[in-house]
């Protein structure tokens, strides 16, 4: 269970991928099926960076924590 507070930004790193993502946190998508792996969770909330598509929208993703308020999506394979 992730500990953030509603509104609190959280950077979620995309190894290999075209940018970043930086998010004001909304919920752990608890309610949200299939559960995750193991070492994964989902997190929700607006996107706030980068601007463009997707900007203000409420994103979901499936990531694994890699501290505090960062977490990583799945490398973009090569």
């Amino acid at each position: 269970m992730n500990t953030h507070q509603v509104g609190e930004h959280v950077a979620v790193r995309w190894p290999g991928g075209e940018h970043d993502f930086v998010l004001e946190y909304y919920d752990d998508g608890s309610d949200l099926q299939p559960p995750p792996e193991p070492d994964w969770c989902y997190i929700r909330g607006v996107q706030v960076q980068p601007e463009g598509i997707g900007y203000r929208w409420m994103r979901t993703f499936k990531v694994r924590p890699v501290g505090g308020a960062e977490y990583e999506l799945l490398p973009v394979p090569r």
